[in-house]
């Protein structure tokens, strides 16, 4: 047994062993290994275990392994798969043992261990259960076991061994003492994915939800578009336009639910569509509006009848409607012929191999690359377009509004896609924060690309909300009593005429303001039917300096019927006042009516508008003689009845409309601006009244006032701000023809500011919770203001 050659083959054996050994260690210590048994999947290895000594070798011909449903290539993590492989041994081999298969399970080891063996051992390691079986049959002289199993694996990249084990014993011998251990294993590599279920991420569900809640915002334009049909503000945009940018909004936020984070064939072709569709139905009307305020800018017609501008105004709308119609009708016709072309022939599709944590991308063939670029190169021409359009368009007063309502949607979208395709390039392996990115920016733009018809809305009903904060300060004390004082028969309709009550007394107050008399003259304008507002302001102008000259021009414009701006007045109150006018003229002395016209004749003879009621402070040349106490007070009661009779016909005819108008959106504007004067002091308020003097002479000499069409507005604006800073200051010109004897002018002003709500006080408010300046600052912003005053009156002879 010690003899020398049985010694050298001993130590020659174990050297091998021993090298083996070593190789088997440097390969697992090397982690560079990418498969079981360095990427051979394709024989069976086996390792041969006898009294301790292991040996690894390509299995012989007598051993076998093959897979009969081999596992997918790719699989959901976490989901369970089938697989099932089958064990031959041939029957020249005496199998012992019982059960004949003693070990037979699946393993998976991460590819970046190394070789993926059956006695390796560690937590990267994933085994299935144990199980142990005879061979069930014989074919071909070889014993067959089939063995089916079912595994799961964590998200990774894995070798995957099926392995089985049985005994050989020595010779013929049924003994396992002795007997030669078998472990057999054939390997196959397994890419396990991210599970992924539709809408099935966290960040997903709060987009669904963002999303849902914009359904409701959309659900309640199209009941406001549906309640306010017959709205100014709504025919004038344009109905079926306002449609088509609601719906594109509903049809653009349903994106969200196509492009995520787990995409197949099907979603990739609806994002195309909806995208593209959607985009067209948003964006479109938002280009035509900013398109019309190029092509149709804001005309007053004055020298045309009635029936001319309104066919006029017809044909204007038609045109706007035609060509959004034209503009409209092209982009969706690009839409409709690309997507067919398209979608029919070079569909976008998912790449199922492709070995990413999300499933977010669909791939384009080369000629859906060109498809996808042609749409998004015009899409991206008409953004830039329209925001030039935009961020170029000029317009003034109450249109400025409507323009700065659509150059903000504009802007919003227009940023919204630069921040996603900066996003996009930046943070392309962030699939969660780029999802998040672009679908926040795909519903912040269908909200702001909407959010003009409901600021519109909103802004038609600041003139309400004005009246009613008046109505409710100074005048539902006053609309109780009266309503309580009415008689019983009319208690049925008490809610109706308490609100009509309180409309009217509001209206009442807020036609005092030059503001609001100015705008309802430009909308009489568009309707042709000024002669009311223009009498009832020629009216409180009289009050402010009542001489017969004055009565005599209103009598000659508004109160005789051939006048040429004859009221719709009750014959009775329109005889009653020429009564009275005759009377004050025999009084005066003057016989007759006509003759007091010969007498103003040629006065009014060089007036080249005197067909237009404008009177001109500077232009006052009293001819009569001096009156009396009595005189005057009968003087200014003339038009009393007739004045109240036409303001309730302006009230009834144009106070609903105008509050929903462009032109009560710019008066409320306005009124609201001045509640910020409200709590400045007197000596603050002559500081911004001054201010505005200055900017109106700044306008005058850069001929914006020309510009607007109207010759006389200059000059009409200097009286009106000589009167307010006149009533500010207390040093309001008096003159005999003028002045009211008897009547203390400190008096007046307290019972005009009694009369007149605070809120809408404006220049001429006097709140007395502010401390007054001393006398000495007075006199000095008195003697600056009136210095104001002069500069803008010697320059009343400029043409403006």
């Amino acid at each position: 047994a010690n003899s020398p050659q049985v010694v050298r083959s001993y130590k020659r054996r174990l050297l091998l062993q021993s090298l083996a050994m070593l190789a088997f260690l440097l390969l697992v210590a090397s982690g560079t290994g990418h498969a079981y048994l360095q990427g051979d999947f394709e024989n069976t290895y086996c390792w041969r275990t006898i009294s301790g000594d292991q040996l690894r070798e390509v299995c012989p011909e007598e051993i076998k392994m093959i897979w009969i449903e081999p596992p997918p290539s790719t699989v959901k993590a976490d989901d369970d798969f089938d697989t099932k492989y089958q064990l031959r041994v041939s029957t020249t081999l005496n199998v012992v043992g019982y059960p004949q298969v003693s070990h037979a399970n699946l393993h998976a080891c991460p590819v970046n261990m190394g070789q993926c063996i059956p006695q390796a051992d560690t937590e990267l390691i994933t085994t299935s259960a144990e199980k142990k079986m005879n061979f069930t049959a014989i074919e071909n002289n070889f014993y067959v076991a089939d063995i089916q199993d079912n595994f799961k694996l964590p998200v990774g990249s894995f070798n995957i061994i099926a392995h089985t084990r049985f005994y050989v014993g020595n010779g013929t011998s049924n003994s396992m003492e002795g007997a030669t251990r078998y472990d057999v294993a054939i390997g196959r590599p397994i890419e396990s994915q991210q599970t992924q279920d539709y809408l099935g991420e966290t960040i997903e569900l709060f987009i669904v939800a963002l999303a849902g809640i914009d359904y409701l915002y959309f659900i309640f334009l199209l009941g406001l578009l549906v309640v306010n049909w017959n709205a100014s503000f709504v025919r004038d945009n344009i109905r079926w336009l306002t449609i088509c940018n609601i719906f594109g909004g509903i049809i653009f936020t349903t994106v969200v639910f196509f492009k995520n984070l787990y995409m197949t064939d099907v979603t990739c072709q609806l994002f195309v569509s909806f995208a593209a569709v959607g985009w067209t139905f948003l964006f479109t009307p938002l280009f035509i509006k900013a398109m019309f305020f190029h092509l149709f800018s804001p005309k007053r017609n004055k020298d045309v009848d009635e029936h001319k501008g309104a066919a006029l105004k017809a044909r204007e709308h038609q045109r706007k409607a035609m060509t959004a119609g034209a503009i409209m009708g092209l982009m969706i016709a690009i839409d409709v012929i690309v997507l067919s072309i398209w979608l029919s022939n070079y569909p976008p599709y998912i790449d199922e191999t492709q070995q990413e944590e999300y499933r977010d991308r669909c791939h384009y063939s080369s000629e859906a690359s060109i498809f996808a670029g042609f749409m998004f190169a015009i899409k991206a021409c008409v953004v830039a377009l329209a925001l030039i359009t935009a961020l170029a368009a000029k317009s003034d007063g109450h249109h400025k509004m409507a323009l700065t309502r659509i150059r903000h949607a504009i802007i919003v979208i227009a940023i919204a896609v630069c921040i996603v395709l900066i996003v996009e390039l930046a943070f392309r392996d962030d699939k969660e924060f780029v999802f998040l990115i672009r679908s926040l920016a795909i519903l912040v733009s269908t909200v702001c690309g909407t959010m003009w018809l409901y600021q519109e809305w909103q802004e038609r009903r600041m003139l309400s909300r004005v009246a009613e904060n008046a109505a409710n300060l100074y005048q539902l004390e006053d609309t109780m009593k009266s309503i309580n004082s009415m008689e019983p028969s009319i208690s049925e309709s008490y809610e109706q005429d308490k609100k009509e009550m309180a409309s009217m007394k509001v209206f009442n107050e807020l036609f005092s303001s030059s503001i609001i008399r100015g705008y309802l003259y430009r909308q009489s304008l568009e309707t042709f039917d000024t002669e009311s507002v223009e009498f009832c302001s020629a009216v409180i102008e009289f009050r402010h300096d009542p001489t017969l000259t004055r009565a005599q021009t209103i009598m000659d414009t508004f109160i005789f019927n051939n006048g040429d701006k004859c009221v719709n007045i009750s014959s009775s109150v329109r005889s009653k006042t020429e009564q009275r006018f005759e009377e004050l003229l025999n009084q005066n002395g003057h016989k007759t009516i006509e003759a007091q016209k010969e007498a103003d004749r040629e006065e009014r003879k060089d007036d080249a508008e005197a067909h237009r009621f404008i009177i001109y402070t500077n232009k006052v040349k009293p001819v009569f003689h001096k009156t009396t106490a009595e005189f005057d007070k009968k003087l200014l009661k003339l038009f009393d009845a007739a004045f109240m009779e036409t303001r309730r016909l302006v009230y009834l005819n144009n106070w609903r409309p105008f509050r929903e108008s462009d032109y009560g959106v710019a008066a409320a504007a306005w009124f609201e601006w001045l509640e910020y004067m409200t709590d400045y002091s007197l000596e603050e308020k002559t500081w911004v009244a001054e201010d505005i003097l200055r900017r109106i002479r700044a306008d005058q000499k850069t001929s914006k006032f020309e510009n607007k069409g109207d010759t006389n507005i200059g000059e009409r604006a200097r009286t009106g701000f000589m009167r307010a800073s006149q009533a500010n200051l207390g040093s309001r010109h008096s003159s005999k023809s003028s002045r009211i004897p008897g009547v203390d002018s400190r008096s007046m002003r307290q019972t005009n500011s009694k009369r007149e709500p605070q809120s809408f006080r404006g220049l001429s408010s006097m709140s007395d919770r502010q401390s007054q300046p001393s006398m000495a600052s007075q006199a000095v912003l008195a003697g600056q203001f009136a210095r104001a005053v002069k500069a803008v009156e010697s320059s009343g002879s400029e043409k403006v």
